[in-house]
């Protein structure tokens, strides 16, 4: 089976999906964050030296793993595990291949536990800027979403809180991403505490 004419079928489709059904309420859920990912993916399945079929699993997943909020923010992981089996299937892919880009997809749910190395690979991409300095400029964007998505006005604050106690909750799942990304992903902690720390001396 031509694994990497599949991967890039599932990116020409998953380009069009972005531009035939995008909403401009999801200015972190969209096209950039899904590249990302994919480009995160790439990095940490290269680490694991990942050829042939779970390659793709993981890339192809990485590109399918946000398209349910496309269609239904409820959810979204099923129906974006869902889309990803149809469009799979419409390519005659193997059943293992299905089996596996539909694991991946599903563990990046929050906070669920990933039962394979290639489910960890794609929770942990979809996470990795969490340890980078990419973190701020996507908490930013993922609260203007979610003001825009629920028609409400989250304080900065309130949101940071929000935001500190998710930081604290994580845990990657590869050794990859906890050797590379613990030490920035602590100091992202530790200038979030910093930050409320100096919001809570203003009230005072």
């Amino acid at each position: 089976m031509d694994h990497n004419g599949i991967v890039k079928n599932a990116e020409t489709h998953v380009r069009e999906l972005y531009q035939t059904h995008f909403k401009p309420e999801f200015v972190y859920h969209n096209l950039d964050h899904v590249q990302s990912v994919v480009k995160a993916a790439g990095q940490v399945a290269g680490h694991y030296q990942l050829e042939g079929e779970d390659k793709a699993a993981v890339l192809i997943a990485s590109w399918f793993h946000d398209t349910g909020y496309l269609f239904n923010s409820n959810d979204h992981e099923e129906r974006s595990a869902e889309l990803a089996v149809s469009f799979l299937k419409q390519e005659k892919a193997e059943e293992s291949l299905i089996t596996k880009v539909k694991e991946c997809i599903l563990a990046t749910k929050i906070f669920k536990k990933s039962p394979s190395l290639i489910a960890k690979i794609v929770s942990d991409a979809d996470l990795f800027h969490l340890g980078t300095s990419e973190f701020w400029k996507s908490n930013k964007r993922m609260r203007e979403e979610m003001n825009r998505r629920f028609g409400k006005d989250i304080s900065a604050e309130k949101w940071q809180r929000g935001t500190l106690s998710l930081l604290k909750r994580h845990r990657f799942e590869t050794d990859f991403c906890k050797n590379r990304l613990r030490e920035g992903k602590k100091e992202n902690i530790t200038q979030l505490q910093e930050w409320l720390e100096v919001e809570k001396r203003k009230r005072t």
